[in-house]
Parts: structure tokens; C-alpha cells; sequence
């Protein structure tokens, strides 16, 4: 089970160096960042992804991908923030999904990935 975790983590980096790639040949787009990181805080295990696309003009579309463990499931989700000099604005949130069963959590993680990536904000 721990293999079909780290392959469908694989697929959704590649998925986020992909769509980044893809934004940078857009005129309207500067440069982009893209990470997918597994993090440990006091409060549990999470991994962490984003798209970071710097948009010209200053301003910035980014797509976050947010797993996080608490005692009963893991919880994923994700969302499409526009980032300027007034600070962050949630644009479009993929319904959040909840997972028990470790088994269940390769399909959510790559479900949930894929929705996110199909989001596009008014500047793109």
C-alpha cells in the first residue's frame, strides 16, 4: 500500500512540474514554482503541493494541494488562491475529501489533484 502512495504522489508532481511548464509559455505569466513536500508537525504528518504561477504585473495565481492526517482520516484539499499586495483571495476550493482507510487514499490523492489542476482563474 505504502507503494501505491509514493506512485501516486509521483504522478501528481509530475502533473505539477507539467501544468507549470504549461503556464509559463503563457504571455501573461512571469515565472512559476512548483513543490510537492512531505511535512511533520507537532500537530501530525502533511503534505504539503502548490503551483505558484507569478503573474506580470505583480499579482498571482497559486494552486494548493493540503493533505492532513488527524485521528480518524486523512484530509485532503485543495484550492485556487489569487495572491497580490493586499494579500490572498480563495478564488475556487475543490470539494474537501476525507479518507479513513489508507487503502482508499491513493485514488483521493490523485482525485483531488486532478480537480485542481482543471481549475483556471478570469487572469489565466
Amino acid at each position: 500500500m505504502v507503494r501505491e502512495v509514493l506512485e501516486s504522489l509521483g504522478h501528481i508532481n509530475r502533473a505539477f512540474r507539467d501544468t507549470a511548464t504549461k503556464l509559463e509559455r503563457l504571455p501573461q505569466v512571469e515565472n512559476t514554482v512548483t513543490a510537492l513536500e512531505v511535512m511533520s508537525y507537532e500537530n501530525g504528518p502533511s503534505i504539503e503541493g502548490y503551483i505558484d504561477a507569478e503573474l506580470k504585473g505583480g499579482s498571482g495565481i497559486s494552486w494548493r494541494f493540503d493533505v492532513r492526517w488527524d485521528a480518524d482520516s486523512w484530509n485532503i484539499r485543495g484550492t485556487l488562491e489569487r495572491n497580490s499586495a493586499s494579500g490572498n483571495e480563495v478564488v475556487q476550493r475543490v470539494p474537501p475529501e476525507n479518507v479513513t482507510q489508507i487503502v482508499q487514499l491513493p485514488e483521493a490523492l490523485t482525485r483531488m489533484a486532478q480537480r485542481l489542476l482543471e481549475l483556471r482563474s478570469e487572469e489565466l
